[in-house]
C-alpha cells in the first residue's frame, strides 16, 4: 500500500494530509490553531473573604497553575492584584522564588480558610438589609439576588442548605 503525504501552510500553522491509496481513505489533522481570546482582567482582591474563592480560582487557573512563567513572575503578578489587607499581609516579602509559595499560604491561611469564608457568607446573610412592603421590586430582586449569591457560594463550599436554612428563612421573613 502506497502513503502519500502532503503538508500545507494554513494561517501559519501546519496541516497534514495523508492518502492512502489502495483503500481510497482520505485522513487529515490539524495541529491547533491559535485563536485570538479576549483578554481576561483578574480583579483585584481586597482581602474580603467573602470573595477568596473566586479571586483563587481565577487566579490559579490564570497565573498560579501556568508553568510557563516563574515563581517571581507569579509573585508580582499577585501582588498587581492585591490592595488593602490582602496586600498588606503580604508586604515586606520580597519577590523571589521562595516567598512565592510564602505568600500564596500566608493568604490562603488568613482569606482562604473555610471556616472564615462561610462565616463571611453567613454574616452578610444576616445584615441583609430589611424590605417594607413600599420597596419597588427593583429593590426587592436586588435583595433576591445577593441571597442567591450567598447561598450559591455556600454550596460551592461544600455547606448545604439543609445546615443553614432553618436558621436563613426566619432572618429573610
Amino acid at each position: 500500500s502506497r502513503i502519500s503525504h502532503a503538508v500545507s501552510k494554513l494561517d501559519g500553522r501546519e496541516s497534514v494530509v495523508s492518502e492512502k491509496s489502495d483503500m481510497g481513505a482520505v485522513a487529515s489533522s490539524t495541529r491547533t490553531r491559535s485563536v485570538r481570546l479576549p483578554k481576561i482582567s483578574l480583579e483585584t482582591f481586597s482581602g474580603d473573604p467573602q470573595h477568596w474563592q473566586a479571586f483563587w480560582d481565577s487566579f490559579d487557573s490564570l497565573i498560579n497553575s501556568n508553568n510557563e512563567l516563574t515563581s517571581i513572575d507569579k509573585f508580582n503578578y499577585l501582588r498587581s492584584v492585591l490592595s488593602g489587607d490582602a496586600l498588606s499581609a503580604i508586604a515586606g516579602l520580597p519577590p523571589t522564588q521562595h516567598n512565592y509559595a510564602n505568600a500564596v499560604s500566608l493568604l490562603k491561611d488568613r482569606f482562604g480558610k473555610k471556616v472564615l469564608v462561610v462565616s463571611a457568607h453567613m454574616d452578610a446573610l444576616m445584615k441583609l438589609p430589611k424590605l417594607s412592603e413600599s420597596d419597588d421590586v427593583k429593590r426587592i430582586r436586588a435583595v433576591y439576588d445577593k441571597i442567591e449569591t450567598h447561598v450559591r457560594s455556600l454550596q460551592s463550599l461544600g455547606v448545604e442548605s439543609e445546615h443553614y436554612g432553618p436558621l436563613l428563612v426566619p432572618v429573610v421573613l
